[in-house]
């Protein structure tokens, strides 16, 4: 258990984890994945709220709280091809991007303060 870890070494943390798992009971959006996943690190996340389309197919979904699942999960990430898994999680990281989401949300500002 690191604790508290300083934003400036998120990342290489991230880049460098065998696996991020993130237990979260509820998820208004999943950001956290969505930066693991675009350091390039296994994802093992709650199949709950926004998860399952943040995390597709770059991770591991798991359903429900039993540990035994949960286990289950961190073993085969473990066991797994590291390489194909770190190219999955960038993948499906990379169809998330600020910009385009900008945009629509400013398009719809002005087409709001026009009427």
């Amino acid at each position: 258990m690191l604790g508290y870890v300083p934003h400036d070494d998120l990342a290489a943390l991230m880049s460098e984890a065998a696996a991020f798992v993130y237990p979260s009971r509820y998820e208004g959006f999943g950001l956290a994945p969505l930066e693991a996943m675009a350091c390039g690190a296994h994802v093992i996340a709650s199949a709950v709220a926004s998860l399952p389309e943040v995390v597709g197919e770059g991770g591991t979904l798991v359903e429900g709280e039993a540990p035994q699942r949960w286990a289950e999960a961190i073993s085969a990430a473990l066991a797994g091809d590291r390489s194909a898994a770190r190219q999955r999680a960038i993948t499906q990281a990379a169809k998330f991007d600020w910009d385009p989401a900008a945009s629509k949300l400013l398009a719809v500002l002005q087409g709001v303060s026009d009427a």
